[in-house]
């Protein structure tokens, strides 16, 4: 398919900077506040094995695969690297490359802004200072749950897998697992943290990618819940 030309279509990014954040909120009261509850009580059970999951995965935080696809989740890094991403799509013809920058730098901006607002509220100790994975001492200024780095991993490359469906894209959320992995790994964050962390990330760049496509996505991801088991069911 021959992607169109971008001309004078630019102030779309603007109509969906603003449309985009009422749906958001107006979203939450609606059937995907189950989806939200489910994950809540998922992540609530999943709790119970914090402390040996955590423990287990210290121990190999010298491999030097973790120190690279831990800053994949930095703001340092990533916030300024999706700005120029964006930056730079304006200056080529292709409209799909720029609603992927574009949608990919908001789900960020969205999601770091979820996240942050969920590390003030619950206060969870982080694993080296806390005294068990129920250690939370709500606006005390702990930053562990959710986790930050999972957070931006997911926000940043959901989109691009969105867009560019294929073999090369889907490897995305490997890097993506990897930065949430290397957080239990140096220690500095509990499992559900980045569990968390992970679900708001994608959500977040699911939720936006379906919108901004305005067509079917060739992509479909479906939460699944069973007395035994929580997973995600996803379609082609």
């Amino acid at each position: 398919m021959v992607e169109q030309e971008s001309t004078s279509r630019v102030p779309r990014f603007l109509r969906w900077a603003v449309q985009d954040a009422g749906a958001f909120v107006s979203s939450v009261p609606t059937r995907r506040s189950l989806y939200v509850l489910g994950v809540g009580a998922g992540l609530a059970a999943l709790s119970y094995y914090d402390q040996p999951l955590t423990a287990r995965a210290a121990r190999i935080q010298d491999q030097g695969f973790i120190v690279a696809v831990e800053e994949v989740g930095n703001v340092k890094y990533i916030r300024p690297a999706a700005v120029g991403l964006f930056a730079g799509s304006l200056l080529v013809g292709s409209e799909r490359f720029q609603d992927a920058a574009y949608t990919s730098l908001q789900a960020v901006l969205f999601a770091n802004a979820i996240t942050n607002t969920l590390k003030f509220v619950f206060g969870r100790v982080r694993p080296r200072y806390a005294d068990g994975p129920m250690d939370f001492q709500p606006f005390s200024g702990n930053t562990s749950f959710p986790s930050g780095h999972a957070t931006t991993a997911f926000a940043f490359l959901t989109p691009w897998l969105m867009y560019y469906p294929g073999v090369g894209t889907y490897g995305l959320l490997l890097v993506a697992g990897g930065t949430a992995f290397s957080r239990l790994a140096t220690n500095v964050h509990w499992m559900t943290d980045v569990l968390a962390g992970s679900t708001i990330g994608f959500t977040t760049g699911y939720f936006l990618a379906q919108r901004h496509q305005r067509r079917n996505p060739r992509l479909r991801v479906s939460p699944t819940f069973g007395l035994q088991h929580a997973g995600l069911t996803i379609s082609f």
